[in-house]
């Protein structure tokens, strides 16, 4: 409620930044469906790189959020000091 109330932009933000975490998650369970098709080595191999993909970008996802709220708090700070 606070951050719908008086931070709008940030809000809007962060909303639209969440929606990063779907190809995180299209990474992660792509690879379970496509190893049904692909013979075991490529399959393996695949799987492997989504997985990894898949938490790497998790993480950057995660960063970004990390650094908006950042600089919401220090623009907060200098505005009420």
């Amino acid at each position: 409620m606070h951050v719908h109330r008086n931070h709008p932009q940030f809000e809007k933000w962060y909303r639209r930044t969440s929606f990063g975490h779907f190809i995180p998650i299209l990474l992660l369970l792509g690879p379970a469906f496509a190893g049904e098709f692909l013979p075991g080595t490529v399959g393996d191999l695949i799987f492997a790189l989504s997985w990894g993909s898949g938490f790497a970008g998790f993480a950057i996802v995660f960063l970004i959020q990390r650094m908006g709220q950042r600089r919401l708090r220090d623009r907060w700070r200098a505005e009420h000091a």
